[in-house]
């Protein structure tokens, strides 16, 4: 029997198409700027030495369904009892060597990472509470640090950073940090702002994977060893062992394909709506002929507008804690000019490359982009 036939036989009745896998190989070509491992030296003392974090992550991803409810009275004592400051670091350095992922001996840190964050918000939390103000923000920081210099393959996680922000402008009202807190707060919300090639890195691969699952009864040896070789022999095995039949034919091989060429072809070096806009047809098309993989690439597309909205809250926070930096050093509140000044360049949006404006009132910050308006009433800082 023929490899082709061996094929046919496993994918029952649908024939390989060495176009559809030749068309997959052309769009695997390159990885690109936002898609490279970052070394982590020590990986496996550090994934040991992390594993106390564990049972805490998946007792909140149990438990609690909302930042704001209170932690189950264990689970607090263990969260108070566990020494998590300064861990950040080694957690996300784990994940982003990401070649070297082992789910077989290793917990998925980065499929962990919004409750991971959630716990050193809520201990934050109780810590300023208590009055402890200065292990209270250093806890926020370390929240912040989990998504520190984002690479693509973290897109998908990047998002819940917007749940430390909003948790975090409730923390600023109730417990402003002192003044000489806020240039270190500054520098970790800007870490985690995403360049437009990484979050088109993310989009591009998660695209390609999708492909995986959807088309793999087309593809073989060649198109394995390309998966291994870019997203980790882990990952890729992941992919091909996919509960979904992978037996989609090349009509829906052709409307996924022209999607994904409108959505990553010029993806970085135009606003994402753009793109987005340009993919619609087809991507309503692929809704047609093959609902499920139709609604998981849409969802995917959305995560550029996701980010964009995500971009909102980083700049706001931003602007907010520039604002009552500015004021504390200066001794007055800052003016309109000297808060865009604190930016360097002017911000802009990927979503619609529209550039952000602000403005002092007394007492207030103002942020707009666009249809975008956000007021943000400054706190006072503690002496």
């Amino acid at each position: 029997m023929t490899a082709a036939a061996a094929a046919a036989v496993l994918g029952c009745g649908v024939t390989p198409d060495p176009e559809i896998a030749d068309q997959f190989m052309e769009r695997m070509k390159g990885a690109g700027k936002g898609w490279k491992p970052v070394k982590c030296p020590g990986r496996a003392a550090k994934i040991e030495a992390l594993r106390d974090m564990v049972p805490l992550v998946h007792g909140l991803m149990a438990r609690v369904r909302t930042f704001d409810a209170p932690l189950p009275p264990r689970l607090h004592e263990d969260v108070m009892g566990t020494s998590l400051l300064g861990r950040a670091d080694d957690y996300r350095c784990v994940f982003q060597d990401f070649l070297r992922v082992d789910l077989d001996t290793e917990p998925n840190y980065q499929a962990a990472v919004a409750p991971a964050a959630n716990l050193f918000m809520y201990k934050a939390r109780y810590l300023l509470e208590d009055g402890e103000h200065e292990a209270g923000w250093a806890h926020v920081r370390d929240a912040l640090a989990l998504y520190r210099d984002p690479i693509g393959p973290g897109m998908g996680e990047h998002a819940s950073l917007g749940n430390v922000l909003a948790a975090m402008r409730s923390m600023l009202e109730l417990h402003p940090p002192r003044a000489s807190m806020l240039a270190g707060l500054i520098e970790a919300v800007d870490a985690t702002r995403v360049s437009a090639h990484v979050a088109c890195a993310g989009l591009r691969h998660e695209l390609l994977a999708q492909a995986v699952t959807g088309f793999r009864v087309h593809f073989d040896k060649r198109e394995k060893t390309a998966m291994a070789r870019r997203f980790g022999l882990d990952y890729a095995m992941l992919l091909w062992r996919s509960p979904l039949p992978g037996k989609l034919d090349r009509a829906v091989w052709n409307a996924f394909r022209d999607t994904y060429d409108h959505l990553i072809s010029k993806c970085a070096a135009q606003p994402y709506g753009i793109s987005a806009r340009q993919a619609a047809h087809d991507l309503k098309l692929l809704q047609v002929l093959h609902p499920p993989t139709g609604v998981t690439m849409q969802v995917a597309s959305d995560r550029l507008k996701r980010l964009g909205g995500l971009l909102d809250g980083q700049i706001t926070m931003l602007a907010t804690l520039h604002a009552l930096d500015l004021r504390a050093t200066l001794g007055r509140p800052p003016t309109t000019a000297e808060l865009a000044l604190s930016f360097g360049r002017r911000p802009r949006n990927p979503w619609d490359r529209e550039s952000y404006t602000f403005a002092m009132a007394p007492g207030v910050v103002l942020i707009g982009r666009g249809s975008h308006r956000h007021q943000v009433i400054l706190p006072r800082l503690p002496g």
